[in-house]
């Protein structure tokens, strides 16, 4: 949708206190500068009301009534804004605070005080990670889909001394390990040391490493 001032997208905000706030929306200059109606604003602000990103803009242009493909990106304050899967050139690192937010709203934002900041558009698509996403990974959603990203275990052979786990990955150049429990319904996954990786072969990627001496082991893909 077009010409929309200071409207959300996506929030995340709290019931029990009306400041911490994680939004991505218009332009809250969009009134005085029609120009700037069509860009992503950024705005990010704590449980005490320190405000970390005080509406920092993107260059890139989202809401001129056409289907464009947004993401945040936030690695512990780099954050990354991206649009289509191109990054904005913008800066937005910031100096993260205490920020617990216990609403995601779609559309606007739902807080103790109500909701507000209605958008009045289409939204579709819309899904959040417990990790930054690579560049391909963005890239990869914005034009195939929410599921490119999930990572699959594709085959495992077995030798007298080795593991050998082929993997499909969205980003197989992208930093990854192997873990490792003996108890499938456990939490205490361990990294796997010594793991050889082979090289990129499209998305697929293959690790190796020793065979354990003894008991069963499960076997899992990370990225970051």
């Amino acid at each position: 949708f077009t010409g929309q001032v200071d409207k959300r997208v996506f929030s995340e905000s709290a019931n029990t206190n009306n400041n911490p706030l994680v939004n991505i929306g218009t332009d809250n200059l969009a009134a005085t500068n029609v120009n700037r109606a069509a860009v992503v604003d950024i705005y990010i602000r704590n449980n005490g009301g320190g405000v970390s990103i005080n509406h920092l803009h993107s260059g890139l242009t989202a809401y001129n009534d056409a289907w464009h493909h947004i993401a945040w990106v936030d690695d512990k304050g780099f954050g990354r804004l991206y649009v289509d899967g191109v990054q904005d050139t913008n800066s937005f690192t910031y100096l993260r605070g205490l920020l617990t937010p216990n609403i995601t709203s779609v559309g606007g934002i739902i807080r103790s005080n109500g909701i507000g900041s209605v958008y009045s558009g289409l939204i579709d698509d819309v899904a959040v990670w417990g990790r930054a996403l690579t560049p391909a990974e963005v890239l990869a959603v914005g034009e195939q889909g929410l599921g490119i990203v999930r990572l699959k275990v594709t085959d495992i052979q077995v030798t007298a001394d080795r593991v050998h786990l082929a993997c499909a990955m969205t980003d197989p150049a992208g930093g990854r390990r192997i873990e490792e429990i003996s108890d499938a319904s456990g939490s205490n996954w361990t990294p796997v040391p010594d793991v050889i990786w082979s090289l990129p072969a499209g998305n697929q990627i293959t690790a190796s490493f020793a065979r354990p001496t003894e008991g069963q082991r499960f076997y899992r893909v990370v990225t970051y």
